[in-house]
């Protein structure tokens, strides 16, 4: 029998994918070089593998998307997430809105088909004013929130949820964010103004 001092020497009796790992199993973690995919074995103990010039294969399991990359190396990359979206910014006026009058100001409308959500609505006037902010298809305007403002003030919509303010580009380009505005004067015309702040996605 070997002393404490005198070295032991270990071997494993299984190859790489060749049974299952048993109580008596010494594994180790390293990878095998293979020039095309490996095929295993249900239930074996394997190995990583790497191509012939160390790089290591990855496949994300279940993922939705598009696979790069080569057959002999794939790589799953997940189209789940949201579209990056490009923040957009516009300004309109409707112009000397008589006392009591009404009027709508829009924001640039998208291209067709790009859907676009709206993040935030600003309303000024020199005079008193009613606000309401709608979301507009090219057809049916919808309510979504209600501004009032005294003389010289300005008024912001803030959108806590801008998924659920959604317009989608048309062929005619008439579908837009917009508000209607009315004079609460009982004298004076005005010119009011709003600015859209939305995202268009990707």
């Amino acid at each position: 029998m070997a002393d404490q001092f005198t070295p032991v020497p270990v071997k494993g009796l299984k190859t790489n994918n060749s049974a299952a790992p048993g109580t008596d199993l010494v594994s180790t973690l390293p990878a095998v070089a293979n020039a095309s995919n490996p095929t295993w074995t249900e239930g074996n103990d394997v190995k990583q593998s790497v191509d012939l010039n160390g790089a290591q294969r990855v496949r994300l399991q279940n993922a939705s998307g598009t696979e790069v990359g080569t057959t002999s190396n794939p790589l799953v990359v997940s189209t789940d997430a949201t579209p990056a979206a490009d923040s957009k910014y516009t300004y309109g006026t409707a112009t000397s809105v008589a006392a009591g009058g009404s009027d709508t100001i829009s924001s640039t409308a998208p291209a067709d088909t790009v859907v676009a959500e709206l993040t935030q609505v600003t309303v000024s006037s020199s005079v008193r004013f009613k606000a309401i902010v709608e979301l507009f298809d090219g057809t049916t305007a919808t309510p979504v929130a209600a501004l009032f403002g005294n003389a010289n003030d300005t008024k912001t919509f803030t959108v806590a949820t801008p998924e659920a303010m959604q317009i989608t580009g048309n062929t005619g380009g008439t579908a837009v964010f917009r508000v209607s505005v009315t004079n609460m004067d009982d004298f004076f015309a005005a010119d009011m103004y709003a600015t859209f702040e939305y995202n268009e996605l990707a």
